[in-house]
């Protein structure tokens, strides 16, 4: 059975809109409107580079963030649909400075994916290092050195990415993955 390493922030929740209106309700006024920006403290005003990872972090230990954050349309109906042909495995970075941040992310994890057990989910900075055939993430420095078959969450950030395929939906990704011609039984790479 194969395995699919899933990422966490952007791909099984809604991230940016969740962080943004965070970043608003603190009185930051929002300068870039979409996803063009890897850097979270670009997408708002506060001064320097110092004073936006201060905000930031902030909001990243705000008790609530992790557990608040939206799921995506369909995530938790077409996981459990493929959990039944594929090993699944969540893979998320933690934020290191939250107290938090774990925690509510197996919470979140518990209430939203319930048939996922906390063995499954790994948190790591170093995700393409995890023994896999397939990932899917939007983050370009996992998805660039992974080995396996690459399903990139489609943003305006990871547009140089190479990867298998694009998404922007869990329905595609289910779509994706259950036609054998393209993610089927195949050898890790």
């Amino acid at each position: 059975m194969n395995t699919i390493l899933v990422d966490m922030d952007g791909v099984l929740n809604d991230f940016n809109p969740h962080f943004l209106g965070y970043v608003k309700r603190k009185g930051y006024k929002v300068t870039i409107h979409d996803d063009r920006v890897w850097n979270l403290g670009d997408y708002f005003e506060a001064g320097s580079k110092e004073a936006a990872d201060a905000v930031v972090n902030e909001i990243f230990c705000t008790r609530g963030f992790w557990t608040s954050l939206p799921v995506r349309d369909d995530a938790p109906e077409v996981l459990k649909e493929l959990s039944k042909k594929y090993y699944i495995r969540i893979a998320t970075a933690p934020w290191p400075q939250s107290a938090t941040c774990e925690m509510e992310k197996l919470e979140w994890m518990n209430t939203l994916f319930p048939f996922i057990h906390q063995s499954q989910i790994v948190f790591s900075h170093t995700k393409w290092m995890l023994p896999a055939q397939i990932m899917i993430d939007d983050n370009p420095k996992c998805l660039d050195p992974f080995k396996g078959i690459k399903i990139c969450w489609a943003f305006k950030y990871n547009e140089g990415t190479v990867c298998d395929h694009r998404v922007n939906s869990w329905l595609k990704i289910g779509e994706v993955l259950n036609d054998s011609s393209t993610c089927g039984e195949k050898e890790e790479r």
